[in-house]
């Protein structure tokens, strides 16, 4: 998080959180024999922490992007839920990922391989 911040926040923050890397096995096979079950926990009460740390930099009306190379439902799916769930000031933007160079030409491609992260979220404006 780069920046100066002021007392109202920063406009945009991006957490590009630690994972499981579960999303890069065919480029680094080892991901698979290297990673435990704990490791997945331990890593998705870290990014909590993120999160709550980036909301709280955040200045209302600003966005927030979460990404994660896991395609692991603890560490994309459900942790963006239990994190709206539990931030009441915070609501879900717009989703604005561009698509891979092949998503366009095989549709199915892209049914199968889409994924809600990155989150986008929006601080309401105060007033």
């Amino acid at each position: 998080m780069g920046g100066g911040n002021n007392a109202e926040g920063f406009d945009g923050i991006l957490v590009d959180a630690p994972c499981a890397s579960t999303g890069t096995i065919r480029r680094h096979p080892d991901v698979a024999w290297l990673r435990q079950e704990s490791d997945i926990a331990a890593l998705t009460a870290l990014q909590k922490r993120l999160l709550q740390k980036a909301v709280a930099l955040l200045k209302p009306g600003g966005t927030l992007v979460y990404c994660t190379c896991s395609l692991e439902a603890e560490e994309g799916e459900q942790a963006i839920s239990a994190f709206l769930a539990a931030e009441s000031g915070v609501r879900p933007g717009a989703d604005r990922r561009r698509r891979g160079r092949g998503s366009q030409r095989d549709p199915q491609r892209r049914r199968r391989f889409a994924h809600p992260c990155p989150a986008i979220c929006r601080m309401p404006t105060r007033g």
